[in-house]
């Protein structure tokens, strides 16, 4: 009888050891598994925070390109200011052009103390001069 109780107390602890034994390899497994997921954690950290860098490193550029933009749209303004002085001065060339040619046309073809003449009654307001001087 001291044997079969023997007997069955060894299987108890054959049983309770392999359960051990279960148990140490489980938790040798979840010890595997942790260190991977903290491994596979640690590589989505690191892409995450290069993701970051990427993502600051545009936001710079795009910063960047929008202050050039403004200075473009600047320069452009300040270009059609000036555009538009130029041609308000274009406009005055002309018509100072066109009061010249109508000074030409006047005198064109007469004495040079006739021009001399014409040029002076338009200065002194319509002085006339019916012959040239002796």
């Amino acid at each position: 009888m001291l044997t079969d109780r023997n007997q069955e107390i060894r299987g108890y602890v054959c049983i309770l050891r392999t359960k051990l034994e279960t148990q140490d390899q489980d938790n040798h497994f979840m010890h595997e598994a942790r260190e991977v997921s903290l491994h596979q954690l640690q590589l989505i950290e690191n892409e995450n925070a290069s993701m970051t860098n990427e993502t600051i490193q545009n936001l710079n550029m795009i910063a960047m390109l929008n202050s050039r933009n403004q200075n473009i749209v600047i320069d452009i303004h300040d270009m059609q200011n000036e555009n538009k002085e130029l041609q308000n001065k274009t406009g005055s060339l002309q018509e100072e052009r066109n009061g010249v040619k109508e000074q030409y046309e006047e005198i064109k073809g007469k004495s040079p103390f006739e021009q001399f003449a014409t040029k002076a009654n338009k200065l002194l307001g319509n002085i006339v001069v019916d012959h040239a001087p002796p």
